[in-house]
């Protein structure tokens, strides 16, 4: 350890300051030892204060506010034929309208109560998985084609809590 005269440690010995015998100068280097340890442990607990009133652990790190845990979106597009319980496939569906030209489900966009796009992603071999902040939304299985862009084919209001996993289902039954 370095004090504030030179090396002090077992078995050092000092040189007498000037007009100070060796055992006062000791002395001295305890006093200003004991002060240098009192403002470092001083400047510890205001540091730690804070978490400590918050009731958490006593800590030399800044203190960080809590966030949501994020949510997750899965599910799936489901084609039925027949009448219940007729068989069922997790595909991506397709179809034409007289009209409106064909359509097939390519992705999915979960939306606020305003309109806003909060997320989206594609469905792959009729499923889907996404993470987004917990809430309530709307949830869009999106169609595109040839002649027609990102057309809602079916909707699904959803409620999805924080650090959980909420399941969405779109079904197309063929009679």
């Amino acid at each position: 350890m370095i004090g504030l005269l030179g090396p002090v440690g077992l078995g050092a010995t000092l040189a007498p300051a000037a007009g100070y015998s060796a055992r006062m100068s000791s002395r001295l280097v305890a006093v200003a030892l004991a002060l240098v340890c009192a403002v470092a442990l001083t400047a510890a607990a205001a540091v730690s204060a804070p978490a400590i009133a918050l009731g958490g652990i006593p800590s030399s790190a800044p203190t960080v506010a809590a966030t949501p845990a994020a949510a997750t979106l899965a599910g799936h597009v489901e084609l039925c034929v027949g009448e219940a319980p007729g068989g069922c496939l997790v595909q991506n569906i397709s179809y034409c309208r007289d009209g409106e030209g064909c359509l097939t489900s390519r992705e999915v966009a979960v939306v606020d109560v305003h309109g806003r796009r909060l997320a989206s992603t594609r469905v792959h071999h009729g499923r889907f998985r996404v993470t987004l902040a917990p809430g309530r939304d709307t949830v869009e299985l999106l169609g595109d084609g040839p002649h027609v862009h990102e057309r809602v084919m079916q909707t699904r209001n959803v409620f999805v809590p924080a650090g959980q996993t909420t399941k969405v289902e779109f079904l197309f039954a063929v009679p």
